[in-house]
């Protein structure tokens, strides 16, 4: 497989591109499920099946509440949750993205003297998640 470049990277909230991202990162699990039981001929081995599924992620970027349908959308999903959850797409490069309806848990804004407004972004996906 080929290295893909991180600049071709990007986040879209629904339809739109969230400015100013730095970086993003995502922890898609599954859960197991032990199915070990006495006497199961497997000679001391543990089984196990797949479980349910979760996931987690974060952002960081250059603060800009400018970005009204982009960072905008994600601090007040967490100021004031929405009934709908927003649903974000992660762009590896120009056309591949993992996609999922997610719960903002925090946002962490951070301003320094000598640097850039910040905020990094956290959030929990709420269902299915998929790669395109």
């Amino acid at each position: 497989m080929a290295a893909v470049a991180g600049y071709d990277g990007k986040v879209a909230v629904g339809t739109s591109d969230v400015a100013q991202v730095r970086n993003w990162n995502a922890d898609i699990q599954r859960e197991e499920v032990d199915t070990t039981h006495m006497n199961d001929g497997a000679g001391g081995w543990r089984s196990f099946i797949s479980g349910l599924g979760a996931g987690t992620g974060s952002m960081d970027l250059n603060w800009d509440m400018t970005d009204t349908n982009g960072q905008k959308v994600l601090q007040d999903a967490v100021l004031n949750p929405p009934a709908m959850p927003p649903t974000v797409k992660l762009y590896v490069d120009g056309t591949h993205y993992y996609s999922g309806s997610i719960i903002v848990t925090n946002v962490s804004p951070s301003v320094g003297v000598d640097g850039l407004a910040e905020a990094t972004v956290n959030f929990r996906f709420t269902g299915a998640v998929s790669y395109t």
